[in-house]
């Protein structure tokens, strides 16, 4: 049974008033979450930053800390949703074959990856936040090299710990904000 409108206040992220969350069935990853898998959520978070109420800033360096010396690179992956750039083409703004073309230069979530390495404070044009943490990854089809928002990719394998691991990454960085 999914949460429905039952608010949830995380104990991690910024301090409690500043952010508020509330746990619904189209959590802001669009996945089905139950009371439960939130509990475990915040468990393996708490475990990664801690109960303290650190700076941001620190609370990505614990992040990024944990995911390079837990994850098993290098991996594949792919973008969660659309891409920032994809959005007008995805809503029918603009045309199909300005998209494909685009597609053949631009990263697009539909597209594989090989995650390569997390880095903290590197530019990113196709990061939709600034402050994310960054995936330098090689996209499989083609070769070519980009710098992604880590909150905005997945590991392909579902079955793998990698999956997890980004996984609570992206569900903290999503909410805490």
């Amino acid at each position: 049974m999914g949460m429905g409108s039952a608010a949830a206040e995380p104990s991690w992220g910024r301090s409690s008033a500043s952010s508020r969350w509330k746990a619904r069935e189209d959590s802001a990853l669009g996945k089905d979450i139950e009371v439960s898998d939130w509990n475990e959520y915040e468990r393996r978070i708490l475990a990664v930053i801690g109960p303290d109420d650190a700076p941001r800033d620190e609370l990505l360096q614990r992040w990024c800390r944990h995911l390079t010396s837990e994850l098993e690179l290098p991996c594949h992956v792919t973008g969660i949703e659309d891409f920032q750039w994809e959005e007008r083409y995805l809503m029918g703004a603009g045309s199909l074959e300005e998209y494909e073309a685009l597609q053949r230069t631009q990263p697009s979530y539909l597209d594989v990856f090989v995650l390569r390495s997390i880095e903290p404070w590197i530019a990113s044009e196709w990061s939709m936040c600034n402050e994310d943490l960054k995936a330098k990854v090689r996209r499989e089809a083609d070769g070519r090299r980009f710098v992604l928002g880590l909150s905005e990719l997945e590991v392909v394998d579902r079955a793998s710990r990698n999956h997890q691991l980004l996984d609570d990454y992206a569900v903290w960085f999503v909410n805490s904000r």
